[in-house]
């Protein structure tokens, strides 16, 4: 035997916010001039639950209002343009350590020639990188940090295309990158198999045995690993797409001057090619208007045109939800981590309303389709009935 044990409301007990039959009654409306369950679901899940006991849940439409108004904060707070100033200090430091080596030796003809080479050093970090590339350094600790400061860079730079770099490859000098030339070679042949409709599961088997500790777990076929590449390739072109001609210019002279091998410079730009062939449909390079105050350096300018493409991603998916089931494919957290706890709630509890009526009898699953059941169409019914003889 069941005991129930009743108290005086004290205001601390939790009601749910709506229930099943609300529910329907917001529905009713929609479902009685058309007919139509699917449209009516659709509106309902656009414009929320209103006038409910627990207050209003809120639709789609207030989601994206709160993502959108997140991604303006984060457009107006930050800008690009002094993506590589945190390079140019780094530089400068190196270069003040090596002429202090030579204050040391200024009587030696080595020493002045050396210093007119690094007078000579053009004003921009492109040029700068490129002209200390083959620069025969006095100082030993200048060299190692102007050597670890390429590597890092050129650990970036790739790394915006195949995350994972870092674990699958031990080093990221030119000398050290051949197993990423033969990958990228690799990579542009099964694509292009792919692109003519001639690519094998095999071919992706094979290509993952040989390279996949350059890509994060959890690719299982080749069209999620174009989804991917895809995706990393396209943050690079945003970020030199965001940025004035002038500061874009300077990035692509310093990826140009890192990587130093035309072949992987051709590969990678035929990579590109592939991946906007094989996705037409998905934007590529999309700039995006930072115009903050807030300068980022180049590992958070990458980060930030991330969240950018997460933004467009989630958007597109909220825009696009035509039903209940589409709900449930939304990924509650990363629309917390974009939009905030409250567009989290909102999208649990707009799950919740179909949910209640399944659970109330009131909706029934035939295939794929959600359908009215005799019950509802009852309540349906008397509802109306009740309308008309009122």
């Amino acid at each position: 035997m069941t005991l129930y044990r009743y108290s005086r409301w004290d205001g601390s007990q939790q009601l749910p916010s709506f229930d099943a039959d609300d529910v329907l009654d917001a529905l009713s409306d929609d479902i009685l001039a058309e007919g139509d369950l699917r449209r009516a679901l659709q509106r309902l899940m656009q414009r929320g639950l209103h006038g409910t006991r627990g207050g209003d849940v809120p639709g789609l439409r207030r989601i994206l209002e709160r993502l959108r108004e997140r991604r303006a904060d984060e457009l107006e707070r930050s800008n690009l343009e002094g993506v590589l100033d945190e390079v140019a200090e780094r530089l400068d430091r190196i270069l003040d350590q090596e002429q202090a080596r030579m204050g040391e030796q200024v009587l030696r003809r080595t020493a002045q020639q050396r210093r007119d080479r690094l007078d000579a050093l053009p004003p921009d970090v492109a040029g700068r990188l490129h002209g200390l590339r083959d620069y025969e350094f006095m100082d030993p600790d200048a060299r190692d940090a102007f050597n670890a400061l390429s590597d890092e860079l050129r650990q970036q730079m790739l790394e915006t295309y195949f995350q994972g770099l870092k674990q699958g490859v031990q080093g990221v000098t030119p000398e050290d990158l051949t197993g990423v030339r033969e990958m990228v070679r690799d990579l542009n042949e099964l694509l292009e198999k792919r692109a003519s409709g001639t690519d094998t599961p095999d071919d992706f088997n094979r290509f993952m045995a040989q390279h996949g500790a350059l890509f994060p777990p959890g690719i299982n076929d080749l069209d999620e690993l174009i989804d991917h590449l895809h995706r990393q390739a396209s943050q690079m072109a945003s970020l030199l797409n965001s940025m004035s001609p002038e500061m874009r210019e300077e990035l692509r002279g310093l990826m140009d001057d890192l990587l130093r091998d035309d072949r992987l410079r051709w590969d990678m730009a035929r990579l590109a090619g592939n991946l906007q062939a094989l996705r037409p449909d998905q934007a590529f390079g999309e700039p995006y208007p930072f115009s903050g105050d807030e300068p980022m350096g180049l590992p958070e300018a990458l980060a930030a045109i991330d969240r950018q493409q997460q933004f467009s991603s989630l958007e597109e998916e909220l825009l696009g939800a035509r039903g209940p089931d589409a709900l449930d494919r939304i990924d509650a957290d990363l629309l917390r981590d974009l939009g905030g706890d409250d567009s989290a709630e909102d999208l649990e509890q707009l799950r919740e309303l179909t949910r209640a009526l399944e659970e109330a009898g009131y909706l029934e699953r035939d295939g794929g389709r959600l359908e009215l059941t005799p019950r509802a169409a009852r309540k349906l019914g008397m509802r109306a009935l009740t309308e008309i003889f009122s």
